[in-house]
């Protein structure tokens, strides 16, 4: 895998922020939302997010893989194994 001191940073970051909400999406949101607040406050502006057109997003329907050898791990967040698209 291609890393940068950039990556590597953003990947010990998202670490610690996942660790201190104890591997919970809906904690690990809030705090990251609360981080965002904090630098809009000290830095003295707003970041602007693109507004969903048509409504809510609809559930997502599991689909087979075409690589049915290869399951993810419950709980990952690493990308699958190379899958020949390199």
């Amino acid at each position: 895998m291609l890393t940068t001191p950039l990556l590597e940073a953003k990947y010990k970051i998202q670490k610690q922020l996942a660790e201190k909400a104890q591997y919970d999406l809906e904690k690990y949101i809030e705090h990251s939302q609360s981080i965002v607040r904090e630098v809009e406050t000290k830095y003295g502006f707003q970041f602007k997010y693109g507004a969903l057109q048509g409504g809510e997003l609809e559930t997502l329907v599991p689909r087979e893989t075409p690589h049915t050898d290869v399951q993810p791990t419950p709980g990952s967040l690493h990308p699958a194994p190379n899958s020949g698209r390199d």
